[in-house]
């Protein structure tokens, strides 16, 4: 028969077992909050307005490729990853001159945040997997709606 402690000692164990396993698969731990800094985003900001926003529009909007922000980015890419993402982004733009890896992982960042994710302590990595719609919502901060009526 086993005890009380008995049960949350293995439960324990096997928690321990699982996200070692995740660790051992995606080569990073899972992602309990933030998976980019703020120094990507804005760093990711300067590579969109110089590369993306010729097609994407300066607001993320979409002009002739389809927007990167808002309730039609969040349908189109929130039950992907960010690992997701960042390979699509690799190929783009379509016909031109790809960004480095570390600027579109930058670019990636700054298209999160401008979703409604949040920036923390930990960088965006190519590894980093973690599912769209678990840390952005589809709406701009605030601050980037004003910024893009001001345009």
């Amino acid at each position: 028969m086993r005890t009380a402690s008995g049960l949350t000692w293995s439960i324990s164990v096997l928690a321990v077992v699982a996200i070692v396993g995740v660790t051992s698969l995606t080569g990073q731990t899972p992602a309990t909050g933030p998976v980019f800094t703020a120094q990507q985003a804005e760093a990711g900001k300067q590579h969109y307005d110089t590369t993306c926003s010729p097609c994407h529009g300066s607001d993320l909007g979409g002009a002739d490729a389809p927007a990167l922000a808002g309730p039609d980015f969040a349908k189109a890419w929130g039950t992907q990853t960010t690992a997701d993402l960042f390979k699509y982004a690799q190929g783009m733009p379509p016909g031109g001159t790809p960004l480095p890896d570390d600027d579109n992982l930058a670019v990636v960042a700054y298209l999160l945040q401008q979703n409604g994710a949040a920036a923390g302590a930990t960088p965006l990595l190519p590894t980093t997997a973690v599912k769209i719609s678990g840390i952005a919502t589809g709406k701009r901060p605030p601050m980037a709606m004003a910024v893009a009526h001001r345009r």
